[in-house]
């Protein structure tokens, strides 16, 4: 009995001797570092394809923009040729009308379209004076103006007027554009007289 108490004590002091020995402090959990986000790249923003321009009527027309078809005109167009408008007059009242379009030049007999316009607003008026000239050039407005005969020739005796057209009481560019030269700076010199088809206007451009 005393031998077996010796050896189980040896044992125990053995086991106890080979155990590692305690950490005096618990270890720290260790972490991965958290990686940075990549830098930013700024895309740039690709412009707006350029506008083009309206494409004239007959150009809609060829491009299919103006279909017929859809609603049955071209059959109507090819069973009633001449209801077309031609002998229909028509009067509009408009903020202004641009008689510079080719669509408004002619009807389809060839006949003038537009008869008659006229400014109610005032917005276009012109002072006029009463001018008189002996030769082929004269100062009006501030402008030498060469040409006179092309007036008398209209209009030997008279009476001759001019008057000054100023583009920026019209507004804006470009609709108070009226020589087309990009700004609405000018003041245009005109002369007015009386031909045998009614009163003809002479503008410097």
């Amino acid at each position: 009995m005393p031998n077996h108490r010796r050896w189980g004590r040896l044992a125990l002091l053995v086991l106890a001797s080979c155990a590692p020995p305690a950490p005096t402090t618990a270890p720290k959990p260790t972490m991965d570092p958290v990686p940075e986000p990549p830098p930013k790249v700024e895309v740039p923003t690709p412009p707006p394809p350029p506008k083009s321009p309206d494409p004239s009527p007959s150009e809609a027309f060829r491009r299919g923009m103006m279909p017929l078809a859809s609603t049955n005109a071209w059959a109507y167009r090819q069973s009633h040729p001449t209801s077309d408008g031609r002998g229909v007059i028509i009067g509009i009242l408009d903020s202004g009308i641009d008689a510079g379009i080719a669509g408004l030049w002619l009807t389809s007999t060839g006949e003038r379209k537009l008869l008659d316009l006229r400014d109610f607003s005032g917005e276009g008026r012109i002072t006029l004076e009463r001018l008189t000239f002996a030769s082929d050039t004269i100062a009006v407005g501030g402008t030498q103006l060469s040409g006179l005969r092309r007036v008398a020739a209209l209009n030997a005796q008279g009476p001759y007027f001019w008057g000054v057209l100023a583009e920026r009481p019209l507004g804006k560019v470009p609709a108070a554009d009226v020589n087309g030269d990009g700004n609405n700076d000018d003041r245009l010199p005109v002369i007015v007289t009386k031909a045998s088809d009614g009163w003809v206007l002479f503008a410097d451009t």
